[in-house]
């Protein structure tokens, strides 16, 4: 794996996005954007795998953490940080696609990092065609299923039926409104795709998740 750089990125109100810019090996042309939970980093399990496959792919992988635990976020309203989350993800998608002649994006999100990619994807889909990966997305923002059910390319989601933000009916409103959406929904496992108390059912939960969205990608990174 090729050492991560740093890119210089600004949102329009001057905030520096701190971010990781990953080159593939063997390039296909195609760049993902990653963005990471509340407190789950790009380092933990199906973030870190997740750009392990994409840069096996030929993926060139950019990882955004907008500044989503700081106070400044946090006192902000919901209007106001979605505004925040738009600014950071529009500003990463013209660094991240100024950095080579690209052929395709692959959005990546997890839990809020779903808001983010979800404000994010209008702008994406009018440059590139855009494949998104929802992990444990949250589904009560409508944000995030207007994005779903409107998402123009593939969509993978990846969910936990013991996940408080999972709702099923939503997932199966999208998958009936978006026939490029497929879903891998893991039996007891929360949030971060974990079975509580289960070691060896979490670790298989991890294999499952990760193996359905290499094959994902397989289907739509040419």
């Amino acid at each position: 794996m090729n050492q991560p750089s740093q890119l210089h990125i600004s949102s329009p109100n001057g905030r520096l996005l701190s971010n990781l810019f990953f080159r593939a090996d063997r390039s296909k042309n195609w760049l993902a954007f990653m963005l990471p939970g509340l407190g789950y980093t790009a380092d933990m399990p199906l973030l870190y795998y997740s750009k392990m496959l994409l840069l096996n792919r030929g993926v060139d992988v950019l990882q955004l953490m907008p500044a989503t635990r700081t106070e400044e976020f946090q006192a902000l309203d919901g209007e106001s940080r979605r505004n925040w989350l738009r600014s950071d993800m529009l500003a990463g998608l013209d660094a991240g696609l100024a950095q080579h002649n690209y052929v395709g994006i692959v959005l990546v999100g997890k839990s809020i990092g779903s808001i983010s990619i979800a404000l994010g994807l209008p702008a994406a889909q009018s440059r590139l065609p855009t494949c998104v990966a929802w992990l444990t997305p949250i589904f009560r923002e409508s944000v995030v299923m207007d994005a779903a059910i409107s998402c123009i390319g593939s969509s993978f989601f990846l969910c936990g039926n013991a996940d408080s933000t999972f709702e099923p009916d939503q997932l199966e409103l999208i998958r009936k409104s978006n026939q490029g959406a497929v879903a891998l929904v893991v039996n007891r496992a929360d949030h971060s795709l974990e079975i509580d108390g289960d070691e060896e059912r979490t670790f298989q939960a991890l294999q499952e998740g990760m193996q359905a969205f290499g094959r994902f990608l397989d289907r739509v990174i040419h």
